[in-house]
């Protein structure tokens, strides 16, 4: 915890846990759809502006206010930028408000202003009302405040994670005024696994919520791998079954769907009011070069995004209540930022110019834009796209 935040996506991140087959037996909800035909690459026809000062944009609303972080020489802050006029290369302006904690970033934002965050240094999650200056750290189950404060809808309800007594993370959602997390009971998330002799929970998060309070997010679940040879000698068996990564949704009424990868593993990531999960799935047998990409599902279905047949690794962050989704691909030699408008096959977003590469997590329909950064991780520059009114992937 937490698995794909800004600062930890590329390859080492994303490869961090074991790739896997899932369980015929789990009983999913729905059935994997046909995986889009790997594309090649196509720019997008949407422009890149530059916001001021160093760092990212994490999210955005439809409203106009843009989240994230600013980097200075006392490190990373939470911030966010609003803009006037009509001109996307003028007129905007930074705050910074004094979180008492560096590293720290925003992570989402609803149409109130209110953001969900979390400090790096802290380990903590907490809820900021750009309004009123009002900030709140966010408890987990045990005594303290280990917690990832992911999302955030329009009722002010965070998901994310948070650790009981015992250091495990499970899926937690938070609800004004913010004095317990509460668990989402996830299946599978109390299965223990072995690593190196070692009996240890993996635990579930919720990345994602709606305004109806359905949380999407991913949990270890039990499954028979393919690889046998590899998973008995790294002695991760338990009962002859090995983690898997699992994207899931459960409603306010609790009811589960477990939703079926591409190949093997799969995360939910966002969700729209409509239902629309998107995340990460695995096209098909990994590769060297070739692992998680894209993915949404529908109806309980899983669909592959189209990212290029070249593409490494990659994951759409979040999805507008329009239908818009983006995220971000490793190419063999760069990494692109991408949009998909619900429809065809996503679109690459290219950098500013003199920029080597681009990356984004929000998205608003009603704007037409798509927000993140360009440049390299290790000095990241914030970016918005502003693409044609009549854009479209479909």
């Amino acid at each position: 915890m937490p698995f794909l935040s800004p600062g930890r996506r590329r390859r080492a991140a994303l490869l961090a846990v074991p790739v896997l087959t899932l369980s015929a037996g789990l009983g999913l909800v729905g059935t994997v759809g046909s995986p889009a035909a790997a594309s090649t690459a196509t720019t997008s026809p949407c422009h890149p502006y530059q916001l001021p000062g160093g760092g990212e944009v994490v999210a955005m609303n439809d409203a106009g206010l843009y989240i994230g972080q600013v980097v200075d020489t006392s490190g990373r802050h939470a911030a966010w930028w609003t803009h006037a006029g009509p001109d996307l290369s003028t007129g905007w302006t930074v705050h910074v408000p004094d979180i008492p904690a560096v590293p720290a970033e925003f992570l989402d934002v609803n149409a109130s202003g209110v953001m969900s965050g979390y400090s790096r240094s802290l380990r903590k999650g907490f809820v900021y009302d750009s309004n009123t200056g009002d900030l709140t750290w966010l408890p987990d189950f045990a005594s303290g405040y280990d917690s990832w404060a992911r999302r955030i809808n329009a009722s002010g309800v965070v998901s994310g994670s948070a650790v009981d007594d015992a250091g495990n993370p499970f899926a937690a959602i938070w609800r004004p005024p913010y004095t317990r997390a509460e668990r989402v009971h996830a299946p599978g998330e109390n299965q223990n696994l072995t690593e190196d002799g070692t009996h240890f929970k993996v635990g579930s998060e919720t990345d994602g919520i709606n305004d109806q309070g359905t949380v999407a997010g991913y949990t270890f679940v039990g499954g028979p791998v393919h690889d046998v040879p590899e998973w008995t000698h790294s002695k991760q068996w338990r009962n002859a079954y090995a983690p898997v990564w699992q994207a899931f949704t459960r409603s306010g009424s609790g009811r589960v769907t477990q939703l079926p990868a591409g190949y093997d593993l799969a995360i939910g990531f966002a969700i729209n009011n409509d239902g629309l999960v998107v995340g990460a799935s695995l096209r098909g047998a990994p590769t060297a070069t070739s692992w998680w990409v894209p993915a949404y599902w529908r109806n309980g279905v899983e669909h592959d995004m189209g990212a290029p047949a070249d593409a490494g690794d990659g994951i759409a962050y979040n999805v507008s209540q329009g239908g818009w989704a983006t995220g971000g691909i490793d190419l063999p030699d760069t990494m692109r930022s991408f949009v998909w408008t619900g429809a065809g096959t996503m679109q690459l977003n290219e950098p500013l110019p003199g920029y080597d590469g681009s990356w984004s997590h929000g998205v608003s329909d009603v704007l037409h834009q798509v927000a993140g950064s360009s440049g390299p991780l290790s000095s990241p520059t914030p970016t918005v796209w502003q693409c044609p009114a009549d854009f479209t992937t479909g």
